[in-house]
């Protein structure tokens, strides 16, 4: 940003977290912002995004919202339309529409026993008679922007309520599908796994990084007090195995730009179970 003030930024976010460095990057960026949120019922959230809090959630999207309205700019609710939610979508578009959020809707097709796709005719028929009936509001430009969106699910419906007709048969999808798994997981299998933190930080001090300003030795010392600062191995074990599924240049990139006390909580609210449900819950 400081090449660049101008250069225009798009972050999609889960919402959850909302700090003191977070509100200084937006004030000092240009950003375009999106928020993922599946439910805007506590319940139902709670239940699709494990370990998040409805009440954090709902109070940083009215912060980004602000945000984004003081810069000229409309935020967005980033939906993904399942089994588990369908319903809801009159409802979100209607809270959209009350904030002056824009709508997407992501159109989701596996996990196959979420997607709505792999459903009978006769169910995807009686979803889209109880979507069809609700009528929207179109008196903005956002609302008839989301109301579009609305009206384009239900072709997508549509289409594939005449296609399941003779039965649900998406076998050649399925197994390009699995075969994509198959092969991304036969490649982890392949990987050599961190099983020590000693390895882990070799493995980092022989990165090559090409960005300045970021130091493996400071990245390692940060890694080493997160492990200590734990004690507990079975969390250590558990974070060791998830970043060895994952390019060691992000770790690097979000360790370094974390402070101590954002990756011990960053790391807590995700594998310490308690923790989550005293702190976040």
């Amino acid at each position: 940003m400081s090449l660049n003030p101008g250069i225009l930024i798009f972050i999609i976010t889960n919402g959850t977290v909302l700090t003191d460095k977070v509100k200084k990057l937006l004030n000092h960026g240009n950003f375009d912002l999106a928020i993922s949120i599946d439910s805007i019922r506590k319940e139902r959230y709670e239940y699709i995004r494990k370990n998040a809090s409805f009440g954090t959630v709902m109070e940083n999207l009215d912060y980004f919202n602000g945000y984004a309205k003081s810069r000229g700019k409309t935020l967005s609710l980033s939906f993904t339309t399942q089994r588990e939610n369908w319903d809801e979508l009159p409802e979100v578009i209607d809270f959209c529409n009350r904030k002056g959020i824009i709508f997407f809707n992501s159109f989701l097709t596996a996990p196959f026993d979420l997607s709505l796709i792999f459903l009978t005719s006769e169910k995807l028929k009686e979803i889209y008679d109880y979507l069809s009936q609700f009528v929207l509001q179109e008196n903005t430009a956002i609302e008839k922007y989301n109301k579009q969106v609305f009206l384009d699910y239900l072709k997508y419906i549509k289409h594939y309520e005449a296609k399941n007709l003779n039965g649900v048969d998406y076998t050649e999808q399925k197994d390009n599908y699995e075969e994509i798994i198959s092969g991304y997981t036969n490649s982890l299998k392949e990987k050599e796994l961190f099983k020590t933190r000693d390895a882990l930080f070799e493995a980092i001090r022989l990165e090559t990084l090409n960005t300045s300003g970021i130091s493996n030795e400071v990245v390692t010392r940060k890694l080493n007090q997160l492990f200590e600062s734990l004690n507990d191995n079975l969390i250590e074990a558990n974070v060791l195995s998830d970043i060895s599924n994952s390019p060691l240049r992000i770790l690097i990139n979000d360790v370094n730009s974390m402070s101590n006390e954002e990756l011990l909580l960053m790391v807590k609210s995700k594998y310490d179970k308690s923790f989550a449900k005293n702190n976040l819950g």
